[in-house]
């Protein structure tokens, strides 16, 4: 299993303080890249592909508590979120991984 992440500095910032071994483990696993956002992300956002293809939408409120989950599975919202997580992507700086 791969995954490719792209999270908000504070949240890097956090993984590097209090998971720096394990963190460095991950990323010389090959199985996993880390992006780092000097932004603050408007929703979570989970694409999966391979045996179960789908997209998860996780809602914050201000103060960082769950407001929301949304799924789906079709193939206009995998375009959707694929085309999302590149753009947020694009705008974010690789700090470890293949």
């Amino acid at each position: 299993m791969a995954a490719e992440l792209v999270l908000e500095r504070p949240v890097v910032e956090y993984l590097i303080t209090d998971y720096g071994e394990r963190l460095n483990e991950a990323l010389a696993s090959n199985h996993v890249s880390i992006w780092e956002l000097d932004t603050t992300l408007p929703f979570g956002l989970i694409v999966t592909e391979g045996e179960r293809d789908g997209v998860s939408l996780v809602v914050y409120d201000d103060r960082g508590e769950l407001r929301g989950l949304l799924t789906n599975d079709t193939s206009d919202a995998m375009a959707w979120a694929k085309d999302v997580f590149e753009t947020y992507r694009e705008r974010a700086t690789l700090i470890g991984g293949p």
